[in-house]
């Protein structure tokens, strides 16, 4: 079975986790893997329309940057179908409900098991995506077979009317 590649973005003030994450996951070849430390760098290159993207919540704001939920907003945005999952060091209620009142996928909690939270979602995205890759594939095909039956259709019946196509019977074909 042919499989699509994902790009995935990770954007962490932290390079040096967003590349654990990365690096824990280099067995997905379905995968290209982005790292950026910050959200600039991510929002100039979603013209790449990347399946997932992890977004820490904590991103050291500066003159020109945004916060983690504009950031969100902007991403679902520019890239409606892209996932956004983001990550936070703190886990608070508030943060809950800000993450998915923003349209984000999901969030967990940024610990020495963040690299596995990672791989769950992927893992459980990509079935997603090639879940929905197959039903395209699925309607594509039925589209062309319910075509081609109704050209068929029509050129019996236009056979029909022209006396190519006779009633042996001696009534009428229909």
């Amino acid at each position: 079975m042919e499989h699509n590649v994902y790009d995935v973005f990770i954007v962490d003030r932290d390079i040096a986790h967003a590349a654990s994450i990365r690096d824990h996951m280099h067995t997905h070849k379905q995968c290209r893997f982005h790292l950026y430390s910050n959200a600039e760098d991510c929002l100039n290159q979603m013209h790449v329309k990347p399946a997932l993207v992890f977004l820490d919540y904590e991103l050291q704001p500066n003159d020109t940057s945004y916060q983690s939920t504009e950031i969100l907003k902007k991403i679902k945005a520019s890239s409606p179908g892209t996932e956004v999952v983001l990550f936070t060091g703190f886990e608070t209620v508030e943060v809950i409900k800000d993450t998915l009142h923003h349209g984000a996928y999901d969030y967990f909690v940024k610990d020495h098991l963040s690299h596995v939270k990672a791989e769950l979602l992927i893992e459980r995205l990509l079935d997603v995506y090639e879940s929905r890759d197959e039903f395209h594939k699925f309607k594509k095909y039925t589209r062309i077979l319910i075509g081609g039956l109704l050209i068929f259709s029509i050129a019996i019946v236009v056979l029909y009317i022209i006396g190519w196509i006779t009633d042996n019977v001696g009534g009428w074909m229909f």
